[in-house]
């Protein structure tokens, strides 16, 4: 029997990513601040009626990340998968919530979480376009966070090969990280 470490998942205090206290959570709320003030933005909840236009965004993310070239092909592939899985179980999942922001009426951004438990909910994904909206990204975690505040902790999942996914979710201060195994019998 071996195991190999495929990744890790970070848990957060919800709290904590609800109101970013202290100077740990100074550049989490700069960033915020810069997407308030600089980005006319408008936050919905995901309907139906939105899926076309979801269903578009991913496939301009996909594109945008394959030419970025920073993550492996592999774990792209399966990321943006596991994405479009979730988008086409929304409603045949309970609780399963996606957030959409907007900016100027264009779809920059999506969140997909739903609770676990009473006391952890589960940050599945968020597809933003960042390079174009400074702070949107942690903008949403601060606003899922926001969603589930009836729950102590906010599981994030693991980073697959994405040294810069493992960077961001380790500046959001996680209070715990779980090292995710593959076992092979």
């Amino acid at each position: 029997k071996n195991s190999v470490k495929i990744t890790e998942e970070f848990i957060y205090n919800t709290k904590d990513l609800m109101e970013l206290p202290g100077n740990n959570y100074q550049k989490i709320r700069q960033h915020i601040n810069w997407f308030k003030k600089h980005y006319r933005y408008k936050i919905s909840n995901y309907e139906k009626k939105d899926f076309k236009e979801v269903n578009e965004f991913l496939e301009i993310w996909h594109k945008q990340k394959i030419k970025d070239n920073k993550e492996t092909p592999f774990s792209l592939k399966e990321d943006f998968k596991n994405t479009k899985d979730a988008l086409n179980y929304f409603g045949k999942i309970n609780g399963l919530k996606i957030l959409i922001v907007r900016s100027d009426d264009k779809l920059v951004g999506i969140s997909i979480f739903g609770h676990l438990n009473d006391q952890m909910a589960i940050y599945f994904a968020t597809k933003t376009f960042h390079k174009e909206y400074r702070g949107i990204t942690e903008f949403m975690t601060h606003e899922v966070a926001e969603n589930v505040s009836d729950v102590t902790f906010l599981n994030s999942g693991g980073y697959g090969k994405s040294e810069s996914l493992k960077s961001h979710k380790e500046r959001l201060g996680p209070k715990k990280n779980n090292s995710i195994y593959k076992v092979y019998f």
